[in-house]
């Protein structure tokens, strides 16, 4: 019998930090799962380690192969996938509880057939903060200005993965565009649970992406969003975008996390910028 969930993890050199994924998926109450792995050919020991756990999941389906980035990898993990719900998770997020695919389990049976999406909350941690990050479900107007639901805590239906896959051509925002493609016809829901707990860090936390990321978010939008629709985001992130990709350009990531953080505090606000890059410089 299919496995209810599907855990979608693309990797590559992860190694050192998947079993912070795995510890989180080997604690769980709820077995109805299984862990669907894309490597992208990986030089380290990512594979043995995700092999080191299979006896404590109950199913493991690995392969190794090249890809051309994290959404052509997502998309080839969906096209294996057994379960009705697809988690896409990456190798250091985590689930917030042992009892989270269980509570998850339970909201889910109420979600309405025609619903695709079930939009949890995601706790956000840096090196001293952490924040919650809720769905935004007002409608049609939410997306305009961010993505409505965080990603990696969102349950995505297999049958509208495979329906609408990720477009390749993105590096960093095609989840952005595969929700401005389906929200509106997937019928979304919010679920009363927070379901994954995420480090900063990555393509998408890198302060010297945003500029890059804030243009994808643009085409995304201008091709699946009415016309006249506003800008992603909005005018003052934009501006933030450029200014980090400007000072991290110029003094690199310690020494400008540094200036603007002291901008900060000269402005009466708590300094933000070194939870952003030091994720990146203990890569």
């Amino acid at each position: 019998m299919p496995p209810l969930f599907s855990i979608i993890t693309a990797t590559f050199n992860a190694a050192k930090s998947f079993p912070v994924l795995l510890d989180s998926l080997a604690a769980q109450t709820c077995c109805d799962f299984e862990l669907v792995v894309q490597d992208g050919g990986s030089s380290d020991d990512t594979l043995a380690v995700v092999e080191s756990y299979a006896a404590r999941l109950p199913a493991v389906a690995i392969l190794s192969e090249p890809d051309s980035g994290i959404y052509d990898a997502w998309n080839r993990a969906v096209s294996r996938a057994r379960g009705e719900w697809l988690i896409f998770l990456g190798a250091d997020d985590y689930l917030m509880e042992p009892g989270t695919l269980t509570e998850a389990m339970d909201l889910l049976r109420s979600v309405p057939r025609e619903s695709g999406l079930a939009a949890a909350s995601l706790e956000l941690r840096g090196a001293k903060s952490r924040r919650v990050l809720s769905p935004v479900m007002e409608g049609f107007g939410s997306i305009f200005s961010i993505a409505p639901a965080p990603f990696p805590s969102l349950f995505v239906r297999c049958s509208l993965a495979l329906d609408y896959p990720f477009d390749t051509s993105f590096r960093l925002a095609g989840d952005y565009d595969f929700l401005c493609r389906v929200w509106f016809y997937a019928h979304p829901v919010e679920l009363n649970l927070c379901a994954v707990g995420m480090a900063l860090g990555g393509m998408t936390a890198d302060p010297r992406n945003w500029l890059k990321s804030d243009y994808e978010m643009f085409i995304a939008a201008r091709r699946n969003l009415p016309k006249k629709a506003p800008l992603p985001k909005g005018l003052w992130p934009a501006m933030k975008s450029c200014m980090a990709y400007t000072v991290f350009g110029v003094l690199g990531l310690r020494r400008g996390a540094a200036l603007l953080d002291r901008i900060r505090t000269l402005r009466g606000l708590p300094p933000s910028w070194a939870d952003y890059v030091q994720p990146l410089l203990d890569e």
